[in-house]
């Protein structure tokens, strides 16, 4: 139905829409019912700029405004998250955390994620696209560009700078082996 409309550009498919769309996306019955809604907000906007896409939308445009709102979601999101937690409104939440904290909640959690990233970056084989999926990121550009954003290089590059060498008994530099006291 709604990416039929978005495919025809009609910009009046909201109308039409009903609630039972959001039932019928899929079934994410698993974990927090929030995450489930979030999930398939985030798949009824992927479907939407396949739709667009296909509608003639040239493909970065579409793939633009997906990710931006993705993002969005995910953000709004978390705060609702935190806010049933507390059994507090969103509202009422951001605005204790932005007094108490001297900055949003959406951007700690932010500086959070990134933090445990980095973490894992330096001290895990994990991959880029599984830190990035563990993290809840829409899409691993989406948080790669994040990651350069709040840490002034990409993953990648922190990774790779972050490398810490040893000397073996032969005298050669092991990569990614680490220091242990007993070898100093």
């Amino acid at each position: 139905m709604m990416p039929g409309a978005v495919r025809e550009g009609n910009i009046h498919y909201g109308e039409r829409m009903s609630q039972n769309y959001y039932e019928k996306v899929g079934d994410f019955k698993l974990g927090n019912p929030l995450r489930q809604f979030q999930d398939e907000i985030i798949t009824a906007v992927t479907l939407c700029a396949r739709a667009a896409i296909e509608g003639g939308i040239p493909r970065e445009k579409a793939l633009t405004m997906s990710d931006s709102y993705i993002r969005e979601v995910e953000e709004a999101m978390t705060v609702a998250e935190v806010a049933a937690g507390t059994g507090d409104s969103a509202y009422y939440v951001s605005r204790l955390f932005q007094k108490e904290m001297n900055q949003s909640l959406p951007g700690y959690i932010q500086k959070k994620k990134m933090e445990y990233a980095a973490h894992l970056l330096k001290h895990s084989k994990r991959t880029v696209m599984d830190i990035a999926e563990s993290l809840h990121y829409s899409s691993t550009s989406y948080f790669c560009a994040k990651f350069r954003e709040e840490m002034g290089m990409t993953p990648t590059q922190y990774r790779v700078g972050n490398v810490q060498t040893r000397v073996n008994h032969l005298g050669w530099l092991v990569p990614g082996a680490g220091w242990h006291s007993s070898e100093m």
